[in-house]
């Protein structure tokens, strides 16, 4: 394939600017920041239920509460009722000895509804205390995720400017170099990816992904100078360089 050294030339930075660029798409891709990010945000997340779960849970608590409370209001009034008819003498003395046994069984309840009432209120406060935790710890979930999303934001402005740089180098560069080069230099990128130039410099191969046979050495050494070797066992290009 006919091109000139400095096309040649060309062809490596090419490929060396597309390397570039996948290379700035792995380093926004590998940014740790992403990691951080989702787990700031399962965090966040897990924080939300368990916020709902405890706000559910005051809920009931606030039901039970207030069901003891009536309780104790319907017990206290109904003492208070009994104890007014025995001070006031309207109960027959038959039945004076089992009113003050059922208003002491009301003291005793209303007793025992009372301790259950704090032991609820005590449950109240403690899943109040829990909110607010929960609360606490989602502001500053929040405030660290915005913190992780606005660097991860100024890293990917960063890495854009630098690829935008790279991709107006890359249409300079693909300007000037023949357009049958170009094409077959895309095409065997769809292939087998960015790297498909291998640069052969006084004979030697460098950095290359494949074993070239010493009869196909030969073959790219008597390749003329303004022309690409392409090797047909390894569908690469092959660009030859001088110290």
């Amino acid at each position: 394939m006919k091109a000139l050294p400095l096309e040649q030339s060309h062809l490596l930075e090419l490929q060396q600017t597309d390397l570039a660029i996948a290379k700035a798409a792995h380093e926004y891709r590998g940014n740790p920041l992403h990691e951080e990010i989702r787990q700031l945000q399962g965090r966040a997340e897990d924080l939300r239920a368990a916020t709902v779960a405890f706000e559910a849970d005051l809920q009931a608590c606030g039901r039970k509460t207030r069901g003891i409370e009536d309780e104790i209001e319907k017990v206290r009034s109904r003492r208070e009722l009994q104890q007014d008819r025995l001070e006031q003498g309207k109960v027959p003395m038959r039945d004076m000895s089992a009113l003050q046994h059922e208003i002491a069984q009301m003291d005793v309840r209303i007793s025992d509804l009372e301790n259950e009432l704090l032991e609820a209120m005590g449950e109240g406060e403690e899943i109040e205390a829990k909110i607010l935790t929960s609360h606490a710890s989602a502001e500053a979930i929040t405030a660290d995720l915005e913190a992780a999303q606005a660097a991860l934001a100024q890293f990917g402005t960063e890495i854009q400017a630098r690829v935008d740089e790279l991709r107006a180098r890359r249409d300079q560069l693909i300007e000037l170099i023949p357009e049958p080069v170009v094409k077959e230099y895309q095409r065997l990128q769809s292939r087998l990816g960015v790297s498909v130039v291998i640069e052969v410099k006084d004979g030697r191969p460098l950095s290359s992904p494949v074993d070239f046979s010493l009869a196909e050495l030969a073959e790219i050494a008597a390749t003329p100078k303004d022309h690409i070797y392409l090797s047909d066992d390894y569908e690469y290009m092959v660009v030859r360089t001088e110290s």
